[in-house]
């Protein structure tokens, strides 16, 4: 007698392995899909230049952080007591008025691409407006250092109740003042720094 793993049923055809296949890309050349894949969804330059600024100015928060009604849509940066979730969006993906160039190949597809993504932000904002957060939204060209960072410290302290700590604020002047003169030397380079101003 034959043994069971040995039958095979002569009406099914055996399944033969596709090689040589590739899914066909949406990219209009090999040199755009690899710029494509390149492309970073988190930890982006300008993303971690923000975090980088206000984690040394003694804020804590979450990083691509997924969002209560749609865990695949996430923050940027979120401070979840606060209810405050950053975007720091692409000038490209997004649609940004002063950067955005359309694209000559495949153009249609773009088109749909931007405007896709531009109504998931507007649908977003609503969203999180409805539970209860502040959604703040910049461009990845604006000034991080002043006008983003600014923005983000003082929305969150409004949100927490919570006044600049003295230690905060000078901290915050000498940062700004290094900025603006390079002989300052930084706040963080001596740890008794604030004490010593404060003093003054």
């Amino acid at each position: 007698m034959q043994s069971r793993q040995h039958v095979v049923n002569q009406n099914t055809a055996p399944i033969q392995p596709i090689s040589g296949q590739r899914r066909k890309s949406w990219a209009s050349s090999d040199a755009v899909r690899r710029t494509m894949q390149a492309n970073r969804r988190s930890d982006t330059a300008p993303e971690i230049a923000v975090r980088h600024l206000l984690h040394g100015d003694g804020f804590r928060y979450r990083v691509d952080w997924p969002l209560p009604f749609d865990r695949r849509r996430r923050a940027d940066i979120a401070f979840t007591r606060a209810k405050v979730a950053i975007f720091i969006d692409g000038c490209y993906w997004h649609g940004c008025a002063i950067h955005y160039v359309p694209p000559k190949a495949n153009a249609e597809y773009w088109r749909e691409k931007r405007r896709s993504n531009e109504k998931r932000d507007r649908d977003t904002d609503a969203q999180m407006s409805k539970l209860g957060w502040t959604v703040l939204r910049f461009w990845e060209h604006d000034d991080i250092a002043g006008y983003v960072v600014q923005t983000i410290e003082d929305v969150v302290s409004k949100n927490t109740n919570q006044q600049c700590s003295m230690e905060r604020c000078v901290h915050r002047a000498l940062r700004d003042a290094y900025r603006k003169d390079p002989r300052v030397p930084p706040a963080k380079s001596n740890p008794n720094l604030h004490r010593l101003e404060l003093r003054i």
